[in-house]
């Protein structure tokens, strides 16, 4: 029999194949960007794109096909099952490269299978048209078909997990829009038509006109390739809103990290165990340390023995119980084996990651020393003026003495020489 195309529902068939591999992959690299069972939704979302609209393009390829003379029906419940069938086979193949990744035997078998469904939708699709002739294929063309069909579905897999540009993107849905599109009308060119008997009754009601039909599937499949594009666009830009907030953090704590390092006080923090989680350089530089010779060490190692006890039965317990301990002495031990004594306030911060124990140290070594020496200037002052006031005291005695003395000598006689008998 002669047949005949629309060439607009050509046209319109071959433009839904591009809109929907364009989408689908749009929706796979969507999945790439994803983890867990946000990646399993858009791939089956990408399914769905991809599935429906090749039956969308086969359908509307189907409408556009015509018999002068010949009226064609299609079994409402073979189409319905020929739409599920792609969507299906694509959804398969789509997770099960996505989980088992990228190799030579998935991309084979993921590809053959969905070609092969693609192929089956197709010819079911065949199955479903009910009309006076009697349908017969070119096996030459049946396996062009599937070929085209086997091929195109393992260049989609393989795209799926290419992260690719939006213009290269366009390209590729360009290519695989034509490759699908090549797949339907090359099996078609292999349906061969038979006239039955004239003496067929023909089929009841005139039903909906095909033109109308082939619209209504069009409209509907490129409101769900829009709402595919949609929903990949906003979690294209909330997930760029996420990468520049991440950016702004990460660079936030490089720079607070930065400061807290290069602080001229010597600063610590410490975990629940007392052990020491990040040092300030001064820190290290007061106590002559490596930072990778300190962190995960508890403070009281550093300390003296008393210090430590100190710090272990009394600051500690006052810390956990008021959020904060200020001005308590410690005598710490430096690397060389030097004393240092120092103030050390530490405070307690509950954040939305834990609690927070940051402490600060004051050194007063050099304090201790001068005070240490103004107590012995102190000493020695008292020591003189006491020496000063016992010799003053002893100077008046002696005067005293000397005084009698000298009284003594002005009483006795002049002459004291005495005549031996």
């Amino acid at each position: 029999m002669t047949t005949t195309y629309n060439v607009a529902l050509v046209s319109l068939s071959i433009l839904i194949a591009i809109a929907g591999s364009f989408t689908a992959l749009d929706l796979a690299s969507r999945a790439r960007a994803s983890a867990d069972w946000i990646r399993h939704a858009w791939l089956c979302a990408a399914a769905v794109c991809m599935g429906g609209s090749i039956w969308s393009m086969h359908f509307v390829g189907m409408l556009a096909f015509g018999m002068p003379g010949m009226q064609i029906r299609y079994d409402i419940p073979l189409t319905l099952w020929s739409l599920v069938v792609p969507i299906v086979v694509t959804a398969v193949s789509f997770l099960a490269v996505a989980s088992r990744g990228l190799t030579r035997t998935t991309l084979g078998i993921g590809g053959l299978f969905m070609g092969l469904g693609i192929g089956a939708m197709h010819y079911m699709g065949m199955a479903a048209m009910t009309m006076h002739a009697q349908l017969s294929y070119d096996p030459l063309w049946v396996a062009i078909s599937f070929g085209i069909g086997i091929g195109a579905a393992t260049v989609a897999l393989w795209l799926s997990t290419r992260s690719r540009r939006l213009s290269l993107q366009a390209i590729s849905a360009v290519a695989m829009g034509f490759a699908v599109a090549g797949m339907h009308y090359s099996a078609m060119a292999g349906a061969n038509f038979t006239p039955l008997d004239d003496a067929t009754p023909a089929l009841p009601g005139g039903g909906l006109d095909l033109l109308t039909l082939a619209l209504a599937v069009a409209g509907s499949t490129f409101v769900v390739l829009f709402l595919g594009l949609t929903a990949s666009m906003y979690d294209r830009r909330m997930a760029s809103l996420s990468e520049r907030e991440a950016a702004a953090l990460r660079q936030s704590e490089e720079r607070f990290r930065e400061l807290y390092s290069k602080t001229p006080l010597p600063l610590h923090s410490l975990d629940e165990q007392g052990r020491l989680e990040s040092v300030s350089d001064a820190w290290l530089v007061l106590m002559g340390q490596r930072r990778e010779d300190v962190i995960g060490r508890p403070l009281i190692n550093f300390m003296t023995e008393r210090s430590a006890r100190q710090m272990l039965s009394q600051d500690w317990p006052v810390l956990l119980k008021t959020g904060e301990c200020l001005n308590a002495e410690y005598r710490l031990v430096a690397r060389a084996g030097a004393f240092i004594d120092v103030l050390a306030s530490t405070r307690l911060e509950q954040t939305t990651q834990g609690p927070l124990i940051i402490g600060g140290l004051v050194n007063i070594t050099e304090r201790r020393h001068a005070e240490a020496a103004l107590r012995q200037a102190q000493k020695m002052e008292a020591i003189g003026k006491l020496t000063g006031g016992i010799a003053h005291d002893f100077n008046n005695l002696l005067a005293v003495v000397g005084g009698n003395l000298e009284l003594l000598r002005k009483r006795l006689p002049q002459d004291t020489t005495r005549t031996a008998p």
